[in-house]
């Protein structure tokens, strides 16, 4: 007999750890004032021996999974704090606008805002080529609409009632259909829940145990995005060099074609990370094509 995923005595007195059904999380919380669960008699789970772990912040979080908001939303709460994957009318998508760290998207909005306003500022003099900071800063705009978005998600409070876990999003990690259930690793820092038949639609990474239903559609905008930033630092380098060719007399022009030749320099190497970054993406987004092999 397997032991459900649940909370269970850390070895700590008052302290209780998250077990996901095959393997202790790092998660951890203080013991409840009522009598926690416990596991059946037969089947314990393994004692704790693990390095000290990151401590949940309150006593009442409650585990990872779905959770029902207003009008039937159905919303990934990861253990911390609310995700951008949700369910509505029986169908997975994510918000919109929403990234996994707001503070590196405020960072991002107002570095786009300070080249652009630095590009306008630099073609007022001229009162040419005034327009070529605007975009910069309609950039430096949507990722502050990103990062508030993803604030006002994360500030709801955390859910007070049970799971809720429809056919839709299982199986879910923890659930074992076979011999050999667990996490296996998909990428150098993520690993993929393994049912012991099939494999789950549920990665954890860095940021914690994330759904990835949205799998194909992420990748096909991943790809768009990497195409764009390639298409900004083309148009910056070309542009860039186009206006200190053409006036070679003209310092002001020559500074800002200076200015954008260094931007799509920027740009450029942005792209060069970014498509890095696609490629271990769309191993951690797409299903393996094949079991995983078996962990020593």
């Amino acid at each position: 007999m397997d032991v459900q995923p649940g909370w269970y005595d850390a070895g700590v007195p008052g302290r209780e750890r998250w077990w996901d059904g095959s393997a202790w999380t790092e998660y951890e919380r203080d013991a409840p004032q009522l009598a926690p669960p416990t596991a059946p008699a037969s089947v314990a789970p393994p004692a704790w021996g693990g390095s000290a772990a990151r401590v949940m912040p309150a006593a009442t979080l409650p585990a990872p999974g779905w959770y029902e908001l207003t009008g039937g939303l159905l919303r990934w709460w990861e253990g911390r704090y609310w995700t951008g994957f949700r369910i509505k009318d029986g169908r997975f998508g994510t918000d919109g606008v929403a990234v996994e760290q707001p503070v590196m998207a405020w960072v991002l909005g107002g570095l786009f805002l300070a080249l652009g306003a630095l590009q306008l500022l630099l073609s007022l003099p001229t009162g040419s080529y005034v327009g070529t900071g605007l975009p910069l800063m309609a950039l430096g705009v949507l990722w502050f609409v990103i990062a508030a978005r993803t604030a006002a998600v994360r500030a709801v409070p955390a859910p007070l009632s049970s799971p809720v876990h429809p056919d839709l999003v299982r199986p879910l990690p923890g659930e074992q259909e076979g011999p050999g259930a667990g996490w296996y690793p998909v990428t150098r820092a993520a690993t993929r829940w393994w049912t012991g038949a099939r494999w789950s639609h549920y990665v954890w990474t860095r940021s914690g145990i994330r759904p990835v239903f949205h799998a194909h559609r992420a990748i096909v905008i991943l790809r768009v995005v990497v195409w764009v930033m390639f298409g900004l630092a083309l148009l910056g380098i070309a542009g860039g060099i186009v206006l200190m060719a053409m006036a070679p007399g003209d310092p002001t022009l020559t500074f800002v074609g200076a200015v954008a030749l260094i931007i799509g320099l920027v740009f450029a190497l942005a792209w060069v990370l970014m498509l890095i970054s696609a490629q271990t993406q769309t191993r951690l987004l797409r299903l393996p094509a094949d079991p995983p092999t078996p962990q020593a």
